[in-house]
């Protein structure tokens, strides 16, 4: 980076698409084993006894290879304490200290102070509410991240069109908020995205006629008609035959035979088929919270949502 800065050049990013890219843009989406090497056991536990320790954290691993807990993982983990261990401090780590604390990736001692300002107008609606700042960063955790995002967006369009015109966002009329919807229909977004922008609205705009915003009688309506003229389309298309996976996984044999990565794929595709869970919630599946009963196993997930 110095050679650059001391020569005046300018280094720019530029985006390819996937359909022009198409070499990187494979390799970037397949998978790979390189990260699940590790010590033979024997081999691990002779080390440690002549080196005379006790590793209290394995810091490159994953749950189909870890050698001690806590342990940190290269992607997203369930069992793991952190991921990417060159993502946090190894300040107080060392042999000898079995008291391990990694900050965990979902720390939100900052979030509450961020998650307002974050988000624009919601400071300015609940100070006339009266709510104060802590009660309002609990207010706004009820949001997810991904909502978050989502209306921050559509939030400054809207700080934005209200300053243009000298409009109090927070308490504008009806008809100024729906030319704000129709200013996004004519860029042409669909009606589930203009029922986003709909509902980002809702939450900063206080009642007008004695309705929240979204639930305003002309708002409803004026979305209707967006039904009618552009109608929600289904998010998939198309369909596979699923006999073309079952056919393969019967010709992978007898499951004693199986390496534990092909096992764990073949369950795991078994349950993706048998229950229609999303891939959010197949990967946050722990042995741990599995319980047995007289005709099933089941798994507790709730605890990672």
């Amino acid at each position: 980076m110095g050679f650059f800065i001391t020569n005046n050049n300018w280094i720019t990013v530029a985006h390819i698409p996937g359909k022009q890219n198409v070499i990187a843009d494979f390799e970037s989406r397949r998978g790979t084993n390189d990260t699940k090497w590790d010590l033979d056991q024997a081999v691990y536990d002779q080390a440690i006894q002549l080196l005379d320790v006790t590793p209290s954290i394995d810091l490159f691993a994953s749950r189909l290879n870890y050698k001690c807990k806590p342990y940190v993982a290269f992607r997203p983990d369930p069992e793991a304490q952190a991921i990417n261990a060159f993502h946090i401090s190894w300040v107080n780590m060392s042999h000898n200290n079995t008291d391990v604390t990694i900050p965990s990736s979902e720390d939100t001692s900052s979030t509450k102070e961020v998650a307002i300002t974050d988000v624009p107008l919601i400071g300015g609606l609940f100070e006339s509410q009266g709510i104060s700042k802590e009660a309002a960063s609990i207010i706004v955790q009820a949001w997810r991240p991904g909502t978050q995002k989502q209306y921050k967006y559509y939030l400054q369009k809207w700080e934005q069109h209200c300053c243009e015109r000298s409009i109090n966002p927070i308490s504008p009329n009806v008809g100024t908020a729906i030319d704000f919807l129709h200013e996004f229909y004519k860029e042409g977004l669909s009606y589930s995205t203009l029922n986003t922008v709909r509902s980002a609205l809702s939450s900063v705009v206080q009642p007008i006629d004695n309705f929240t915003f979204g639930n305003h009688p002309l708002v409803t309506r004026y979305i209707q008609g967006v039904f009618v003229n552009r109608p929600a389309l289904p998010r998939y298309k198309q369909i596979w035959d699923v006999s073309v996976v079952i056919k393969y996984l019967k010709s992978l044999g007898e499951n004693t035979q199986l390496s534990l990565q092909d096992l764990t794929m073949k369950t795991t595709m078994l349950l993706a088929l048998v229950t229609g869970q999303r891939c959010q919630t197949i990967q946050v599946l722990n042995i741990e919270q599995m319980v047995n009963s007289d005709d099933m196993w089941s798994f507790h997930i709730n605890n990672y949502f």
